[in-house]
């Protein structure tokens, strides 16, 4: 099965449906009040990879990880 492409923007928001809340702004705004890990960290947000590394330009970071659907994903940090 082909990988979906993610943006980090859309992996918050799965997460945040996951998490029961209506929208990823309410998401955001507890995480920023709790501090004590990073809403922006692909790591701290799903909490498991499946697989990580760089891409061949050395500088792309790329992390490959399941939806909460089970499909697999992948997510490119620039």
């Amino acid at each position: 099965m082909k990988r979906v492409i993610m943006t980090i923007e859309q992996i918050q928001e799965m997460v945040a449906q996951a998490d029961g809340y209506d929208t990823r702004e309410e998401w955001l705004e507890d995480a920023e009040e709790i501090g004590y890990w990073n809403p922006y960290s692909i790591i701290c947000i799903i909490g498991e990879c499946v697989n990580f590394g760089f891409c061949r330009d050395g500088v792309t970071r790329w992390y490959t990880f399941e939806d909460c659907q089970g499909r697999p994903c992948i997510y490119f940090r620039h």
